[in-house]
């Protein structure tokens, strides 16, 4: 999960609550249930008026993707990416072949994959790139649903 999100969920609270403090009200003076539902059932519903249906049946991926991060070791990446060209420049592009399965990320190995079958560099590159736009676009679609 996201530091982030995690901080900013827990400062809501906290800031909700304090200001409740501060009124000198009685807790339960702020609990109404109506209240709850006709601000999250409205919201939700403003959504679903903006929002194709399809999407919205796909919300809690959007919500998983939102509290979930995942942490890139820049340095293993570049490392891997290394270890790979020079067992291809000592031992052939095929021998990539039997590394494949030790690639824990699924970009990657496609890359490497196509590597491997002797796709022209420029389609690999065009393939990559279109598969990061479409992964940008789909988190962009998934951060303007909220």
């Amino acid at each position: 999960m996201d530091l982030g999100t995690v901080i900013g969920i827990i400062a809501g609270f906290i800031l909700i609550l304090v200001t409740i403090v501060f009124t000198g009200v009685p807790f339960l003076f702020f609990i109404s249930i109506s209240s709850f539902v006709m601000v999250i059932g409205g919201s939700f519903a403003a959504m679903m008026v903006a929002n194709p249906a399809a999407r919205m049946l796909g919300i809690m991926r959007y919500v998983r993707h939102s509290l979930r991060s995942r942490n890139w070791n820049t340095e293993r990446v570049v490392g891997d990416l290394v270890e790979f060209a020079g067992r291809a420049r000592r031992e052939g592009i095929l021998s990539l072949e039997d590394y494949l399965e030790e690639v824990d990320d699924d970009y990657m190995q496609r890359g490497l994959q196509m590597v491997v079958d002797g796709t022209d560099p420029v389609i690999i590159r065009d393939i990559m790139v279109k598969e990061l736009e479409k992964v940008q676009e789909r988190h962009e679609i998934g951060t303007k649903l909220f």
